[in-house]
């Protein structure tokens, strides 16, 4: 049971540790900007105000980057090559709304469904048929982006 003069202020601590509300009030709204991923903490204090009655409880919650990046190719994809020829394919850029530098991959899906990496945007088909190159990126929460082409192979 709670005494009539009891006071309540909460804290709250972001994922880099730093207090961005410092025993606010409970009385009054206060605004405060969930800007970072990862984990938060909010701690409410109730204080008696005769030394014989305080609380705490304490609650956190996690923030999770849940969009995927973004990626641009910079320039057309070839829609056909030669078998033993050395293909080359346009750079790319990726964005992402949290994670900076993030690396994209060039991966060439073979008909028979054999994934290989296109080192430094080139590759040498072996086969022919009907091939996919995929630009394939990921964030550091792990959120794929990935565009395709078709490109056939003689």
């Amino acid at each position: 049971v709670l005494s009539p003069v009891t006071n309540i202020s909460v804290t709250i601590t972001n994922p880099d540790g730093t207090v961005v509300l410092d025993q606010g009030s409970c009385e009054t709204a206060i605004p405060v900007s969930l800007d970072m991923l990862g984990r938060w903490t909010v701690e409410y204090n109730a204080d008696g105000g005769n030394g014989l009655f305080s609380t705490q409880q304490r609650i956190t919650f996690n923030i999770k980057d849940t969009t995927a990046p973004k990626i641009h190719v910079n320039g057309d994809v070839p829609s056909d090559a030669k078998t033993g020829e050395e293909t080359t394919f346009p750079s790319a850029f990726v964005f992402d709304n949290v994670t900076q530098n993030c690396t994209y991959y060039i991966i060439i899906v073979e008909p028979d469904g054999m994934r290989r990496v296109a080192e430094g945007g080139k590759f040498t088909f072996t086969e022919t048929g009907k091939h996919i190159v995929q630009y394939y990126a990921y964030d550091d929460a792990m959120n794929v982006a990935r565009v395709s082409y078709e490109i056939f192979i003689s």
